[in-house]
């Protein structure tokens, strides 16, 4: 009886004191570049693309699409940099690079979890 006890006792404790997992991530990054618009585009501003990397903040794509959509919309970066704050991201960095005279500007943003 005393065995069976215990296997019983035991049994139980496992499903109470599971593992946790301690690697989940606490904040999520994405990055958005912006090109100036050339001379025979229309409009004027840049050319915004976002890339939200492999893995996404939500795993909906009806959601990720609005976001890509709606900041692709945009011309100006300020304008970018507003909307993703009001929806709580945050810049991490920013960089410029340039070949031939055309400057790419990079902004990376991160939310915390």
């Amino acid at each position: 009886m005393k065995p069976v006890l215990l296997i019983l006792f035991l049994a139980l404790t496992f499903g109470v004191h599971g593992q946790t997992d301690s690697m989940k991530p606490t904040e999520q990054y994405f990055e958005f570049t912006a090109v100036k618009k050339g001379l025979f585009e229309k409009g004027y501003g840049f050319n915004i693309t976002i890339s939200f990397g492999q893995k996404y903040v939500s795993t909906d794509s009806i959601i990720r699409e609005k976001i890509t959509n709606k900041i692709q919309s945009f011309s100006k970066i300020e304008d970018v940099l507003e909307y993703m704050n009001l929806k709580g991201w945050k810049l991490a960095t920013a960089y410029t690079t340039s070949h031939d005279h055309y400057y790419t500007y990079f902004y990376i943003m991160k939310k915390e979890i």
